[in-house]
């Protein structure tokens, strides 16, 4: 079973980057922000495998005035290909969750998801469903 650790900034950024931009290079700018604490998880070999951001109670969403000050957030879950299917994802879920609740996290919002089952899995249930689209600006309608 994989480990998950809270990064090191100063030891992982790199290697933490390197693998957002390999894997999920549209989550690289929320990585950057340094904003969040990142939580990663390796393999046997030491291979970085798998990668969140976490951050709260206190001010963590923008959901705060609807979730109360003690709230927190995750994000931006993400495992390496070879890797998925093996529990990586869900032990870095859960082990987030474990640090947000014992850090005073009263409630935790998780954004931006279609792996409803995924995180219900682990207890989270929907609050709120939104509707993505989008049209090309300018030019004709």
């Amino acid at each position: 079973m994989p480990r998950a650790d809270e990064v090191r900034p100063s030891l992982d950024r790199a290697e933490v980057l390197a693998f957002e931009a390999a894997n999920f290079p549209h989550w690289v700018r929320w990585y950057e922000r340094l904003d969040a604490s990142t939580l990663v998880a390796r393999d046997g070999e030491g291979r970085l495998v798998g990668a969140l951001l976490f951050r709260g109670p206190v001010e963590a969403t923008i959901y705060t005035p609807l979730l109360g000050p003690m709230a927190g957030t995750i994000g931006a879950v993400g495992v390496a290909g070879d890797a998925q299917g093996r529990g990586v994802g869900s032990a870095m879920v859960a082990q987030a969750s474990e640090l947000l609740r014992d850090a005073g996290t009263h409630a935790c919002h998780i954004g931006w998801t279609v792996r409803e089952d995924f995180y219900g899995r682990l207890g989270y249930a929907p609050w709120r469903r939104y509707l993505m689209s989008h049209r090309p600006l300018g030019g004709p309608r």
